[in-house]
């Protein structure tokens, strides 16, 4: 008995053996191909020992390959919810009927998504090329596994926030924010003792299941949007930890109605490279329609990487002015090595003080919080924004100041965007054109009656379609032309780098113009909305 337990112990060493040997020589196969290594050296982690790496876990995002599908057209809460859970039926029962092939029991731990075609992992060092993840990689079903090492986010904070130019709507009932649900998506949680938030509508996740941490930041920013003196009074605070991926924490927003959801976080090492980060909040955007603002991150003194979920196509993403002449902070992000322009807009973040908190603080992590309370606050005077962050997006972008008031001709800025949010004009230069596109659209065509002397800004913006995949996200490419009544082409603006144009002139003869919107590529959707926002100054 002895004699033949040694015979299949050398047995299944020897073939382990020869199973790795294989592994490692066959790294063009169809399983390596797609295991995708986004924040470490995939080699680098084969040659550590066990003991080595025996502090690490590592989180695992298993995208599957099914067909993904998106919601219907969302006008009210009632559509929204019914159409939720249609999604949800039809995503839990796909991942379900999967994952019966996958022994999941097998790692740490493990989340399924409710909403979209992912499961998360996290596994210590020396399971990860074992079989298990080798089994995963080999099923038919699995398109991609995304790998990073977990707590890979940090605050994006020197710390918080707490003014911007508001004040003539901070306590108009119109703009309150009432019916709007704000998610507040942290590496920690908000302290609900706080004295800043004792009069706020807030829900935390905090249950015994999950290893939940209060932190400052979070309470920073939830005083920001919706505190004491914050910016949307009487919003809806939902607030999760983020822990690895955001697979579980988005599905416990969306179970729980988000409208808008803040990520003031970001990569602790950014590269400035879109990531299954950001292409997994795109997928959310475009497929429930919800609102995702983040900071652009706090490296503009060393290499100015913008960090993910920043990154995102649907991601309005902020950067950090100051209060006086708008003009970007040295610490604020705006490096873009591989993704679309960044970042979108700015806010003040610069030496801001909060109440109830002893210090000033600067980031763009303050940034952020006070677009997401201004976005609850527009929400709560257009219920449709709810529905379309391509409206939200549009509208932000084409009402921002230009810093010194000078013109940044067509485009955005490499620093600050679209420049520096206003609400005011917002609330007070709002002219919009919103049209539904199928594939039959190659074109829209509008007038508009402009004097000698107008500043004219217009912006057009869509939602990219993502399937979750950092590869996977398409977009379409429209172009804006401008032509007198004559039929000249007085100005245009043709990019093809994101779902975004910005055309910006001073206007030199009075007339009526021409405005004409052209697709330029294959549409990725078989419809989809683009909004358009101008503004006459």
């Amino acid at each position: 008995m002895h004699i033949l337990k040694y015979v299949f112990l050398v047995v299944s060493l020897f073939s382990n053996l020869l199973y790795k040997q294989n592994f490692r020589e066959n790294e063009s196969s169809n399983f390596i191909n797609k295991i995708i290594c986004e924040n470490f050296d995939y080699s680098t982690m084969e040659n550590k020992s066990n003991h080595e790496n025996n502090n690490e876990n590592f989180q695992l995002l298993v995208k599957f390959n099914y067909e993904t599908i998106i919601s219907n057209e969302l006008n009210n809460d009632k559509e929204r919810k019914e159409e939720f859970e249609r999604l949800k039926e039809y995503y839990y029962t796909k991942n379900c009927e999967i994952v019966k092939n996958i022994e999941l029991n097998l790692f740490d731990d493990y989340y399924i998504s409710k909403y979209s075609p992912f499961i998360s992992i996290t596994s210590q060092n020396n399971e990860l090329f074992n079989d298990n993840l080798m089994n995963i990689a080999n099923d038919d079903n699995v398109e991609n596994i995304y790998v990073n090492i977990k707590h890979n986010n940090e605050e994006n904070v020197i710390s918080a926030l707490n003014y911007i130019d508001f004040k003539n709507y901070l306590n108009n009932e119109q703009y309150d924010a009432e019916g709007v649900t704000v998610g507040i998506l942290e590496p920690g949680i908000v302290d609900k003792n706080h004295k800043n938030l004792a009069n706020s509508n807030l829900v935390v996740r905090d249950e015994w299941y999950y290893k939940e941490t209060v932190t400052e930041h979070a309470t920073m920013i939830a005083s920001v949007i919706s505190g004491e003196n914050g910016i949307a009074k009487k919003c809806k605070l939902l607030s999760v930890e983020l822990s690895g991926d955001a697979i579980s924490e988005i599905d416990w927003l969306i179970d729980n109605g988000v409208n808008v959801i803040n990520c003031s976080y970001g990569d602790k090492n950014p590269t400035g490279k879109y990531s299954s980060k950001s292409a997994y909040m795109d997928y959310i955007s475009s497929t429930y329609k919800i609102t995702f603002i983040a900071s652009s991150g706090n490296t503009g003194d060393t290499n100015s990487y913008v960090s993910n979920p920043g990154l995102g196509y649907n991601v309005i993403t902020i950067g950090a002015c100051n209060s006086t002449s708008g003009v970007n902070t040295k610490f604020s992000s705006f490096n873009v090595i591989d993704g679309p322009r960044k970042p979108n807009i700015v806010a003040p973040g610069d030496n801001l003080r909060i109440s109830n908190f002893n210090n000033r603080y600067s980031g763009t992590s303050l940034s952020a919080a006070i677009v997401t309370g201004c976005v609850a606050a527009l929400m709560k005077k257009d219920t449709l924004l709810k529905y379309h962050p391509e409206r939200v997006a549009s509208r932000l972008y084409a009402y921002s100041n230009n810093p010194n008031s000078s013109f940044f001709g067509n485009g955005f800025d490499n620093y600050v965007g679209a420049g520096v949010i206003n609400f005011n004009n917002i609330i007070e230069l709002k002219s919009e054109r919103n049209y539904y596109i199928n594939k039959n659209d190659n074109s829209r065509t509008f007038s508009v009656n402009l004097n000698a002397n107008d500043e004219f800004r217009l912006v057009l913006s869509c939602l990219a379609n993502a399937n979750g995949n950092a590869s996977g996200t398409r977009y379409s490419d429209y172009n804006i032309y401008l032509y007198d009544s004559n039929n000249n082409l007085v100005n245009y603006e043709a990019t093809n780098v994101d779902t975004l144009e910005l055309l910006e002139m001073k206007i030199t003869k009075t007339d009526t113009y021409t405005i004409k919107i052209i697709r330029n590529n294959e549409m990725p959707y078989d419809y989809e909305y683009i909004s358009v926002n101008y503004c006459i100054k």
